[in-house]
């Protein structure tokens, strides 16, 4: 949603469309990695093509994933 500038919350934003999940953008969806080098622990990556927001949970790869960085 983009909201133009000098308009508050109360204003009907625009709806812009982009890379990402189908709900969540890109930028979002990669926002963890601005935390790489900036703290102790590892921070872990991975994108899955043709997953959409809600797979993520359920998909096989995706959970073999999780654990795997799990049992670290």
């Amino acid at each position: 949603l983009y909201y133009k500038p000098g308009t508050g919350l109360d204003s009907r934003p625009q709806l812009i469309n982009g890379d990402g999940d189908g709900t969540v953008n890109i930028r979002s969806l990669e926002g963890c990695l601005h935390w790489q080098g900036k703290q102790k622990g590892k921070v872990y990556h991975q994108t899955f093509a043709h997953i959409d927001h809600m797979q993520i949970l359920s998909n096989p790869a995706i959970l073999k994933y999780i654990r795997t960085i799990l049992t670290f």
